[in-house]
Formats: C-alpha cells, structure tokens, sequence
C-alpha cells in the first residue's frame, strides 16, 4: 500500500523526498515508511499545512491559531 498523500503533497509542493522530510521534520527513512503504510493523522495534518503555505508546528500545537486560520481561510475561500 503506497500513502498517495504523501506523493501528492510532494508534487503540489514540488519538494523532493529530502525536502519534504526536513519541512516535516523528519527524516527521508520515516518519510518512506509513511509512504508504504500510512502516514499517522498528525502528518497529514502537517502535510495540509505545508500545502496551504501555514507553518505545521503552529497549527498542530497552537489551537488558537488553528482555529483563527481555519476561519479566515472559509471566509476568503
């Protein structure tokens, strides 16, 4: 089973294996695991953050400004 989320935020992101890991904070090993069996819900969170242009580590620890850009991003969109 291959995460397609992973490949499909590396390309929207147009990050290689390497890049993607390091904005993730993780390495290119874990980055592979992930894509053979699943990314755990707060990397696809991270992912979606980066995709979006928003810094992964405010939006997963900060609720309040999770919640602030979640609104304003339904308002503009």
């Amino acid at each position: 089973m291959v995460d397609r989320h992973i490949q499909r935020a590396r390309d929207a992101l147009g990050f290689t294996d390497t890049e993607l890991a390091r904005s993730l904070g993780v390495t290119t090993g874990c980055l592979r695991s992930w894509s053979r069996r699943g990314a755990p819900r707060y990397a696809q969170l991270a992912l979606a953050a980066l995709i979006f242009g928003l810094d992964p580590d405010r939006v997963l620890v900060d609720r309040h400004f999770a919640r602030a850009s979640t609104v304003r991003q339904v308002r503009a969109g």
